[in-house]
């Protein structure tokens, strides 16, 4: 996944440079360049907890983080922040 600037003045950028740039260095607004669909995983996802679905949406944006990494930063962030059920739909 590549992030662009809202300006179009910089080449794509990778995640890890997009979170150290904060706004890209033309002063736009860093976007992913696409949005993965993810209409048929939805109904899977219900069943996930909290830390499982924000794997589950962010690794969809993250390409340059493994995977093991990912899922432990995540885990670090989240655990205990959050009750244990995800609120109901």
């Amino acid at each position: 996944m590549q992030y662009i600037s809202t300006r179009g003045g910089i080449e794509p950028v990778c995640f890890q440079d997009a979170v150290m740039m904060g706004l890209a260095d033309d002063g736009g607004l860093l976007i992913p360049e696409s949005i993965p669909h993810a209409g048929l995983r939805m109904e899977d996802w219900g069943e996930l907890s909290y830390i499982e679905l924000a794997y589950e949406i962010m690794r969809r944006f993250i390409g340059d983080i493994s995977e093991q990494d990912l899922q432990e930063l995540i885990a670090q962030s989240y655990q205990g922040a959050f009750p244990e059920e995800v609120a109901p739909l």
